[in-house]
């Protein structure tokens, strides 16, 4: 009976894995059994929650009971019972079932991934029989490859792809067919990923401060909406971007610029998934203000005019067109002049400019205009200027109000504004009274006139008078200065009312109070027998006192204060040795001590031609002599001196005579000497002074230390030297109570310190020291106190201060300042340490011996805490500590972790901050983000615990949180999460593990992401194998990846996998594969195109392409690509890229060149196959092409046309854009953008505007470049006229004027209708119509015109068109009447070429004076009037040229006036004809020209000659070759027959050989005069060069002046400066050579040096040097080159390097070697010692570490750069391959094995054996095989199984380590496979070759060793040895691994009777004849 049993799964809970049943193939397929028979059928069920199970038979339930019986457990049913026979017929045939698809729940409506993550689409199809399964996307159906798995294990059908790209989203189709019918069903997939690039990045609105950035949206939004937009910039030069805006929402942003930075910009979309790529500008933006033309300058002016110039002034314009590269042109123009003439070469940056060579009495215009780089302003002119000299009386403006208040001591300083012409000179008196007052200096420039009087004193007071005075007037201001001092002595002091203890001292003010009211009076007394004075009173207000408290009797003169005055001044100071760089002053004292006591001295010096004195000493001088140091050698100096008192400094002494710093010249300075003598008021005293003296007593002498035994002694020089230098000191000393002194030095000391040893302990001595020069000891100086010797030792103390006792509480931000005062002898060590570690970093300690000092500055919490101080010396320790606390906000809290995560809520937990910031901590601020988010939320602000719990987070997704403590100071810094925390838990199974590929060893798994990841990233998988019949899982590996190919698996093995999904919250279920049998696989070549439609790719220009396309076959194919069967070239643009399952084309930024057939061919064993794809690139279009015709133009449209782009972009022309702009504007206007044609009306222009059109073609990819028209103006066809002729005077009288023009060059097409007239006058800027109606032809008469008044007039001509731009004015003309006709010319001299003319004034010059002429000619008979001057002529006489030799000529001339009025022409001459008339040129000189002129600098001198000769000659004066010109300063005055060369401010360069040359055709005559000019040199000849540079010093050489200035070169005058500073110092001012050493440069700086030459005639010129900076000429070197590392051990590295490439100009020292571990952060130096060599052994590695390496070179100047790095290298001794094992040998054989031995190599080759591996081979076969597993032995025997009986084997045994398999050791000979016949042996052991002795009825137990082969047969025993029974035999065999034969070890258990028992040698020998074997 057969039947039909249907199970039925039903899940009643939620549904989380689908129920499905696993029935046997057998009972699927139907089984057959007897009626009446027992049938069993079992299935197992899976799915969760556990299904329940209902049994179906012909649609019937099948209930338990009767004979059937169903049992169900958790997960399987079975069903048992007994068959029965079916009543009725059955057909048999196969049950059908159309398809039904049912979609997962979980991507039934859409299913949402992240890019990276894995699409897994599961559904449920039922259908019978089994349907074909198709997935398709869109029109391409889906095939498996490498990331699509596609599954059919019906019911379930499973679509996976790994590593989801956006490429994937879509909408998927499942499609089920089989012959009942087929059903579809639909699923929408959506990829999330970051958003793609911004589109269409553009700045626009660049200024220097800002920019707007634009762009468009990306084309892919990354599967989700755009949240916001991230927008950065840099600079070019610098790498990091900064952020502009992070959350903009809008597609524009506004950047902040800085001006002339480049910047560059980039921008990125940003999405929940995170933000896209950035979309960069190719190119940096400059950040100027648009480029447009300046504006004009403004407030154009002339400021000053002077006979021959003019000076002129004008400001910026108010707009520089956003370019800051502003100049301007200026232009003059005489007023008679047609054309503008440029008076300044290139371009002018200042705003102001002198014309000069302007003409006196003549009239200029002026113009000037600003340009740029984007163009030029506009013209701005003066009115008409008249150039003549100026006269102005003088003005001065005092610079200040009131009177001006200094105190005594300091400067006055007045000013004041100064005008005037000519130039004011200016004097400064006092009161009117002059005198040479050294402390006052006047500066007088062109607008100003500086007085400055220094050190002022009290009768400085008074008024100060300034007067300018120039030939116009003189102008006076005053200024008052009142100078504050200490009042002078109280008048006519009386002392009255004298009683025996009071009396009253009366006195009146003094006449000079200061210059302010006296606050009080002091009054002292003094007893005259004491003299000493005393303060009664010190503040006395009124000017009397009651004096009381006298003593009876005493005489007490009463004075006040002020009777004390400062000393008077000493006499001049005398100057004793001199020599080079010293020199000794001495000097007397002052003879008015003012009342007090000298105190001490103050010497100053000066050079003889400076102005300031130095003072030599910074503290008083109490002897009076000085020994003056450091001074310049051949320099004059002078000294004076002041005395000092209590009062103060008296006045100086008057100055020394001048002496030169140099050695004397035969002349003993000890034999001179000097007389000094002064006179007190009642005394007469006699100095005598001689040039050198023994020197005075040695200063501050004293004892600074002393042990038991010696006495440490210091002391000073002495004040005075005796004129000659210290040689050495004389230490002496004697013990208390002793008269003689103990000398202690044998010879002189040259140090200022000395010990003083071998005293007696515990002594009291004194000491003294002598100085010792030339001439002899000097005065002893000695310690003043008795020294006892002891040791000095003292405890270190300290104080802390009463603050520090406490706790120092200061703010954050502030300064920590901890100053502890402290003693110890000897000096304590200081160490400062916080929290046992010694303070150092941001603390700065200062320690002396006194005290000690720590500041830190800008404290922060981190700062509070416990300070400990500690003194230690040989004397004892002692240690203090200051509690210091920062009130501060709290710092972060410690250890913030999550304690408990689950998939919507995270509990964290913390421990408080570790510093509180000085204040209890009173809540804790908790904050969360998204870690695709920037900013933080608050959770909570106010909590007060350590732990908290964030509910209602979201499933999966990933927080930071932070945590921020608080107190009364505010919110501390906050603890974050390092790493983000997800919400989740553990993860599904991984769906469907598949093994997918299959080879002889390994095979490839594949499985999907799990279904749900526990709300956390999947961080792995785990995979393990099963073999066939084992329980046992092994671990294979664990992967990130989705895919794995296992390796080492067994062939012809039976393997189940299983794999787990890992998280951070634990690991999944396992998900098994079926089971797969590991064996290889072959198949042929071949290419999956499924994936490319119709084997087209299409591309757009510009992106990047990449075709991957799936390769089959096994082994893998080797594929080519070709295009156009030429192989594909490997470029970077361009490139094949293969990997293990698939080829790849990759063509970056692809062209339009780019698109074509390419075909790859697939080739391996088995076959080839080729296949050709096509690339399609598709671009925008190009260009229209033109040009654009212009098919018809009027006035208020226009029709162009163009002809379709030769380039199309690859796809049709959609439409054409059409734009517009006016000529005069930039914007264009967009006309049309669905243009289809090639032909387009602009229409509702504006009649008379041009305009421009472009035209750009479009197709579906964008818009193309345009092209551009030419410009066109809608008008008529014809034009308006052309400009009118220049209008010219014809007539004119005082009231009306008569013009004539000629008509325009072109009527435009239209006839001329007529013309109209405007007028002007001079000073209008108005045009006037004159014409009331259109004139008809080309002459015009202006009545009405007003005496006097100058009229300029123009022309505008009129056409149909319109009207035209008007004429260029005419002259200026004035209405006046005109003037007469010159004479008649008449000829002076007559040449072929040239003709002399001469005429007479006109008689009526009508009414304005005559400012030139006109000269015409005419050749006879039949020649016009032409112009024969193009110059204006101011004589009566011209010099007509270019005439015609033998021509007759006419000559008239025209006289003009200032009017401009113009004569009538002259009478014409009479004929003349152009001959020579030859006579040759001669000069006559006065006499006293032929010797030299001398002049002096700044005179004026004069060269003048006559000249004779026909005709005229030509006059030519020039100097060294060159021909002079007539300028301002050099004025050459030239007649026809006399010339003169004046030349004013004569200079140096103006002396030399002046030339005259007069030349006519007769032949040329030549006069030279000798000018020699007296002045200053020039500047020495450069350049000047700076040699030998280094930091200290350099070398400066130079020429001698070129020009002497008329006098012998007596020295040179060298000063410097830094380039930072403007002051020059004089270096050497009395230089007789032209080289010097110029010596204490400071290091660094840099220096620019100048030369000046001196003559008698004073300085000359500098010369200048370029900057140079004071330096050593070497710098550090280079870098050395990459080491490399060579001879690794695992202690040690050999390093070798190469020379840097460049030194730095000094050789190298040394080199530097560093390394660093690979797991460390820190350079560690290698070498201690110098290293000069170029390869370096470092010692002491850790073995196992990786170390990289760096070389750094170290010569004068330094260490150089480091090398780069070298890779890393491991420590660790080099690694071979084992030598051959040691004594190959077979043990045994036996008919199917052979075991053989072995021992271990001699040579492990440096790593430890791993095993062995044994190979055989037959004798007559060269093919050997391993019998050993592949991993090897462990042990050294092996047997050999499974081998032929009989049979011959070669076998080799080879070692394993590390590096691999070892060299070979053959078994020596070719062992057989047959059993081995062996002789019994016994091996006794060495107790048993002795007497074994037992005791009587014991057993004796004998452990006989016997042969590994054989069966014991028999044992017999001699009686004969005393034992008379052998109870038993017990054989005992261990087994041991079958790598070691077994031993069998046989028992021999013997019983005895006697009391003794001796079992000898002879017993076993007897033994071993009787073992037998079988």
């Amino acid at each position: 009976m057969f039947s039909i049993c249907i199970i039925q799964l039903f899940s009643s809970t939620t549904f989380v894995v689908p129920p499905i049943v696993e029935v046997d193939v057998k009972l699927i397929e139907g089984i057959i059994v007897k009626a009446g028979s027992t049938i069993r059928l079992p299935a197992i069920m899976r799915g969760l929650p556990v299904p329940t199970a209902k049994w179906v038979i012909d649609g019937e339930e099948i209930k338990s009971e009767g004979n059937i019986k169903i049992d169900t457990d958790n997960f399987s049913t079975v069903l048992k019972g007994e068959t029965r026979e079916i009543p009725e017929s059955v057909i048999a045939k196969d049950i059908v079932i159309p398809p039904e698809i049912e979609v997962d729940a979980t991507c039934r409506d859409r299913l949402t991934v992240r890019v990276g993550h894995n699409i897994n689409v599961v559904a449920y199809v039922k259908a019978r029989p089994e349907p074909e399964i198709t997935w398709s996307k869109g029109e391409s159906v889906f095939e498996k490859d490498k990331r699509t798995t596609l599954t059919n294990n019906l019911p379930v059908v499973q679509m996976r792809i790994k590593e989801a790209t956006r490429a994937d989203h879509g909408k998927y189709t499942l499609k089920a067919v089989n012959e009942a019918g087929e059903a579809s069903a639909t699923i929408t997939v959506n990829v999330l990923d970051r958003p793609g690039h911004c589109q269409n990045l553009k700045l626009t609105y660049v200024t220097k401060n800002s920019c707007m950035v634009s762009w468009d949206a990306p084309e892919d939004n990354g599967g989700t909406e755009i949240t916001n937009y991230i927008v950065e910039c840099r600079e070019p030069s610098i790498r990091a971007w900064s952020m502009i805006s992070s959350d903009c929402t809008n597609r524009m942003v506004k950047a902040k610029l800085m001006e002339n930075h480049e910047y560059l910009f980039r921008v990125s979309a940003e999405n929940k998934c995170g933000p896209g790529p950035a979309t960069e500008t190719k190119t940096p933006i400059l950040a100027i203000d648009p480029l447009q033309k300046p504006g004009e300058p403004e407030n154009f002016h002339v400021s000053d005019i002077g006979k021959n110039f003019v000076f002129l002034k004008w400001r910026k314009p108010d707009y520089d067109g956003g370019s800051p590269n502003l100049g301007y042109y200026l232009e003059k123009k005489a007023k008679d002049a047609e054309e503008w003439e440029k008076v300044h070469e290139g371009v002018l940056k200042e705003t102001f400019f002198m014309v000069d060579k302007c003409v006196e009495n003549h009239t200029y215009q002026f113009r000037v205009q600003s340009t740029n780089d984007g163009g030029e302003s506009a013209w701005v002119r003066t009115s008409d200027i008249l150039v003549k000299e100026e006269v102005q009386k003088p003005v001065l403006d005092l610079k200040f109000v009131g009177t001006v208040v200094v105190k005594a001591g300091e400067s006055v300083r007045l000013e004041a504004g100064l005008r005037g012409k000519p130039q004011p000179e200016v004097t400064w008196v006092k009161e009117k009274t002059t005198g040479d007052n050294p402390r006052i200096s006047i500066d007088t420039g062109h607008d100003y006139s500086k007085f400055l009087l220094t050190k002022t004193k009290r009768s400085d007071t008074g008024k100060y008078v300034v007067t300018a005075t120039n030939s116009a007037g003189s102008f006076t201001a005053y200024a008052n200065v009142t100078v504050l001092d200490i009042p002078g002595p109280v008048r006519d002091m009386k002392v009255s009312g004298i009683s025996t203890d009071k009396c009253r001292v009366v006195w009146d003010p003094p006449e000079d109070d200061g210059g302010c009211e006296v606050d009080s009076y002091i009054l002292e007394k003094c007893e005259t027998r004491r003299m000493v004075w005393s303060t009664y009173s010190a503040s006395i207000v009124t000017n009397y006192c009651n004096v009381t408290r006298l003593v009876e009797g005493n005489d007490k003169p009463i004075t006040a204060k002020t009777q004390y005055n400062r000393p008077g001044p000493p006499d001049a100071p005398e100057v004793t040795k001199i020599g080079k760089d010293e020199m000794t002053v001495v000097w007397a004292p002052p003879e008015n001590d003012g009342g007090k006591s000298i105190t001490g001295y103050i010497l100053e010096r000066k050079e003889k031609r400076a102005v300031r004195w130095v003072p030599v000493t910074k503290s008083p001088i109490s002897e009076r002599r000085m020994k003056v140091t450091n001074l310049i050698p051949n320099h004059e100096y002078q000294f004076r001196v002041k005395a000092e008192n209590e009062v103060g400094l008296g006045e100086p002494s008057k100055p020394s005579r001048p002496i030169t710093a140099k050695d004397p010249i035969g002349v003993q300075p000890a034999n001179i000497v000097f007389l000094s003598i002064f006179v007190p008021k009642n005394f007469l005293s006699l100095s005598f002074y001689s040039f050198s003296d023994p020197p005075g007593p040695p200063s501050n002498p004293r004892i600074t230390d002393t042990t038991k035994t010696t006495a440490t002694f210091n002391w000073g020089r002495p004040f005075y030297d005796g004129g000659l230098d210290v040689t050495g000191y004389i230490v002496e000393h004697k013990k208390e109570g002793d008269d003689d002194w103990v000398q202690d030095t044998t010879t002189p000391l040259r140090i200022t310190e000395f010990v003083v040893s071998n005293l007696q302990s515990g002594g009291k001595y004194h000491f003294r020291v002598r100085a010792l020069n030339s001439e002899g000891l000097g005065e002893p100086s000695e310690v003043e106190q008795v020294v006892e010797l002891v040791d000095r030792e003292e405890v270190p103390e300290f104080e802390l201060d009463a603050e520090l006792r406490k706790t120092l509480v200061v703010k954050s931000g502030a300064s920590i300042r901890i100053f502890v005062p402290i003693k110890g002898r000897p000096a304590p060590e200081v160490t400062w340490h916080k929290e046992d570690v010694p303070l150092k970093g941001r603390a700065h300690i200062d320690t002396t011996e006194s005290y000690t000092l720590v500041v830190i500055p800008e404290c922060t919490r981190y700062d509070a805490g416990k300070y400990v101080l500690t003194l230690e010396n040989v004397a004892g320790k002692k240690s203090g500590f200051v509690n210091v606390r920062v009130v501060d906000t709290p710092g972060p809290p410690v250890n913030l972790k999550p304690s408990e995560i689950t998939k919507h809520s995270i509990t964290l937990q913390w421990e408080i901050p570790i510093i509180d910031g000085g204040s209890k901590i009173t809540n804790y601020i908790i904050e969360k983000r998204d870690a695709t988010r920037k900013a933080y939320s608050t959770i909570t602000a106010n909590w007060q615990k350590c732990s908290y719990k964030i509910p209602d987070l979201e499933e999966g997704a990933e927080y930071y949180f932070r945590v921020s403590a608080e107190n009364e100071r505010g919110i501390g810094e906050p603890a974050e999460t390092p790493e983000p925390i997800k919400a989740s838990q553990a993860p599904s199974a991984p769906d469907n593990l598949i093994v997918s590929d299959v080879s002889k060893d390994t095979a490839t798994l594949a499985w999907t992401k799990p279904k749900h990841d526990g709300g956390s990233r999947i961080t792995g998988y785990v995979i393990e194998a099963q073999l066939k019949d084992s329980d046992q899982w092994t671990h294979v590996t664990t992967i990130k990846a989705l895919d794995y190919t296992a390796t080492e698996l067994v062939e012809n093995a039976e393997y189940v996998f299983r794999i787990f999904a890992v998280n951070s919250s634990g690991r999944s279920e396992p998900r098994e594969s079926r089971p797969a049998v590991i064996k290889e696989q072959t198949t042929a070549p071949g290419f999956d195109l499924r994936g490319i439609y119709q084997k087209m790719v299409v591309a757009k220009a510009g992106d990047n392409l990449k075709v991957e396309i799936p390769v089959l076959g096994r082994p893998k194919p080797l594929v080519v690509w070709k295009k156009e069967d030429q192989e594909l070239k490997q470029t970077q643009r361009i490139n094949v890229e293969n990997t293990a399952t698939s080829t790849i084309l990759n063509i970056n930024e692809i062209k339009r060149k780019d698109g074509g057939q390419y075909s790859m061919t697939g080739k391996n064993i088995f076959g080839t196959v080729t296949e050709i794809i096509t690339v399609q690139v598709h671009d925008i279009p190009g260009p229209p092409t033109g040009p654009i015709k212009l098919d018809e133009v009027s006035c208020d449209y226009v029709i162009i046309s163009w002809e379709a782009p030769e380039n199309d972009g690859g796809v049709p022309i959609n439409n054409y854009i059409v734009e517009m702009r006016e000529t005069t504007g930039t914007s264009w206007v967009e006309l049309a953008a669905t243009v289809i044609r090639t032909t387009f009306k602009a229409a509702r222009l504006t009649t008379g505007i041009g305009y421009q059109f472009r035209v750009k073609a479009q197709n579906r990819y964008g818009v193309g470049p345009y092209i551009t028209s030419e410009p066109v103006v809608a008008a008529y066809p014809f034009d308006v006229p052309g400009q009118p002729g220049i209008p010219q005077i014809v007539a004119f009288t005082k009231d009306s004027m008569t013009i004539s023009w000629n008509e325009p060059s072109s009527d435009g097409g239209s006839p001329i209708l007529g013309y109209h007239i405007e007028r002007k006058e001079k000073n209008s800027i108005l045009w006037q119509r004159i014409s009331k109606a259109l004139v008809v032809g080309n002459m015009f008469k202006s009545p009405g015109l007003i005496d006097g008044i100058a009229y300029e007039f123009r022309v505008i001509a009129e056409n149909l068109a319109g009207l035209s731009k008007a004429s260029k004015p005419s002259e200026m003309t004035y209405a006046l009447d005109p003037v007469d006709p010159p004479g008649q010319p008449v000829a002076l001299n007559i040449t072929r070429h040239e003709v002399t003319l001469q005429w007479s004034k006109p008689e009526g010059d009508g009414g304005f004076s005559i400012t030139g002429y006109t000269v015409e000619k005419r050749e006879l008979p039949n020649g016009r009037w032409l112009k024969a001057n193009f110059s204006n002529i101011l004589e009566t006489n011209f010099t007509v040229s270019g005439l015609t030799e033998d021509a007759s000529y006419e000559f008239r001339v025209l006289a003009r006036n200032s009017a401009g009025a113009v004569s009538k022409p002259s009478k014409p001459s009479e004929v003349i004809v152009c001959r020579d008339d030859i006579e040759e040129p001669k000069i006559d000189a006065d006499a006293s020209f032929s010797s030299a002129v001398v002049v002096k600098a700044g005179d004026v001198f004069k060269l003048d000659a006559r000249v004779t000769g026909r005709p005229i000659p030509s006059l030519v004066w020039t100097k060294d070759g060159k021909e002079l010109e007539d300028t301002g300063k050099l004025e050459i005055k030239t007649s026809d027959f006399y010339t003169c060369l004046i030349n004013k401010d004569s200079l140096r360069r103006d002396g030399g050989v002046y030339a005259l040359t007069a030349s006519n055709p007769g032949g040329f005559a030549k006069f030279v005069f000798n000018v020699k000019v007296l002045d200053r040199p020039g500047p020495p000849e450069g350049p000047l060069h700076v040699t030998d540079m280094t930091t200290e010093k350099c070398i400066l050489s130079w020429l001698p002046p070129l020009h002497d200035g008329g006098g012998k070169i007596e020295y040179y005058i060298i000063q410097r400066r830094e380039t930072s500073r403007l002051t020059w110092t004089n270096v050497a001012t009395d230089l007789q050579v032209n080289r010097y050493k110029v010596t204490k440069l400071l290091k660094g700086n840099e220096y620019i040096f100048r030369v000046m030459a001196v003559n008698k005639y004073g300085v000359g010129e500098p010369l200048e040097s370029e900057p140079a900076v004071a330096t050593n000429p070497y710098v550090p070197s280079d870098p050395p080159q990459a080491p490399e590392v060579t001879a690794i051990t695992k202690h040690s590295m050999v390093v070798c390097w190469g020379h840097p490439e460049h030194n730095g100009g000094s050789s190298i020292n040394t080199y530097i070697i560093e390394r660093r571990d690979k797991t460390g952060l820190r350079w560690v130096k290698c070498n201690k010692r110098t290293v000069t060599d170029l390869r370096f052994k470092v010692s002491g590695l850790t073995p196992g570490h990786e170390y990289e390496y760096r070389i750094l070179a170290e010569n004068a100047a330094g260490l150089s750069a480091p090398s780069p790095s070298s890779p890393f290298y491991k420590a660790c001794d080099t690694i071979f391959q084992p030598g051959p094992p040691g004594n190959p040998r077979v043990l045994d054989t036996s008919k199917s094995s052979i075991t053989i031995a072995w021992n271990k190599p001699v040579y492990d080759g440096g790593s430890d054996i791993t095993g062995y591996i044994v190979e055989t081979c037959l004798p007559e076969e060269d093919e050997w095989t391993i019998v050993t597993p592949k991993a090897g032995l462990t042990a050294t025997s092996f047997t050999i199984t499974n081998l032929i009986e009989n049979q011959e084997y070669k076998i080799n045994i080879s070692a394993l380590n590390c590096e691999g398999v070892g060299e070979p050791a053959s078994v020596p000979g070719s062992p057989k496979a047959e059993d081995r016949l062996l002789l019994p042996e016994i091996e006794l052991d060495s107790d048993l070759r002795k007497v074994v002795n037992i005791r009587a009825c014991s057993n004796l137990r004998l452990f006989i060793l016997l042969p590994s082969s054989g069966i014991l047969q028999s044992l017999m025993v001699d009686q004969e040895s005393g034992i008379i029974l052998l109870k038993n035999v017990n054989l005992h065999e261990k087994h041991i691994p079958s790598l070691i034969p077994p031993v069998p070890k046989q028992v021999v258990e013997l019983e005895t009777y006697k009391k003794e028992a001796c079992i000898s040698s002879e017993f076993w020998l007897k033994m071993s004849m009787v073992l037998v074997f079988q």
